[in-house]
């Protein structure tokens, strides 16, 4: 939150959520939703978690292992921000799915 305070152009996120529960993780995914709706600002979130990735993104962009290439650079079509119902819909399934390569 202190990052925010300077209202930077960008801001990086480098797997926030990664030693939380799930319970809190879910919370946490609808306050930086909810944070990014009131700032606008444009994040950029590193993630391991293709489901974290997928729900909180408009852009996909995936790297592969060393040395890193993009090999995915793809916008996510679905309702945005997420409501958490987002995870059983067909339709997140089928980008997870093209996204397990």
């Amino acid at each position: 939150m202190r990052g925010l305070i300077v209202k930077p152009d960008l801001f990086l996120l480098d797997e926030p959520f990664s030693a939380l529960d799930y319970q809190t993780t879910l919370f946490l995914y609808q306050k930086l939703l909810e944070i990014w709706e009131n700032i606008k600002t444009t994040v950029v979130f590193v993630s391991h978690n293709i489901d974290e990735a997928i729900f909180l993104s408009n852009r996909l962009i995936m790297l592969s292992a060393k040395p890193a290439k993009v090999i995915i650079d793809k916008s996510v079509d679905l309702p945005y921000p997420c409501e958490l119902s987002l995870f059983t819909v067909d339709k997140f399934t089928n980008l997870k799915g093209e996204l397990l390569i």
